[in-house]
């Protein structure tokens, strides 16, 4: 997906873009909400694109770093879970419904934890990347293409 918007501010690492009011995204909930409730997005500059405070720039944000993204936070915990479920019900003869159900449960936490490990590993490596600049001129209404 592609988005635009304002450069808010730059730091070592990262930069920081207020979203644009795009009707098309209004869902999408990539973008931080600040006590102003204006949509902020954590993005990074991996060409050294020459940007300054308040460009008009354009950030892409790529739909398989967000299946993944996805995939592990919804899909993996509930897989560990029937995972965890079956295999006390095979591995502890006789396993009560509850005994496997708590199995299922830790298998649900283990998710959790390989989702915590894994962000701390891959830290900034997803976020959305600027790929060009587009206006020095921020007086004009902005909106992404779809």
């Amino acid at each position: 997906m592609v988005e635009k918007g304002i450069v808010e501010s730059i730091e070592e690492g990262w930069i920081s873009v207020q979203c644009s009011e795009n009707p098309y995204c209004a869902s999408c909930n990539a973008c931080e909400s600040g006590k102003d409730s204006v949509k902020r997005l954590k993005v990074k500059n991996p060409d050294n694109i020459s940007i300054e405070k308040g460009d008009i720039v354009e950030v892409y944000l790529s739909p398989g770093k967000s299946i993944l993204a996805s995939f592990m936070v919804f899909i993996m915990p509930i897989i560990l879970f029937f995972i965890f479920y079956f295999l006390a019900g095979s591995v502890i003869k006789g396993a009560s419904e509850k005994v496997q159900v708590l199995s299922g449960l830790l298998g649900i936490a283990l998710g959790f934890i390989i989702n915590m490990i894994y962000g701390k590993i891959r830290k900034d490596s997803d976020l959305p990347e600027i790929t060009r600049v587009l206006s020095k001129d921020v007086s004009t209404t902005f909106y992404a293409d779809t």
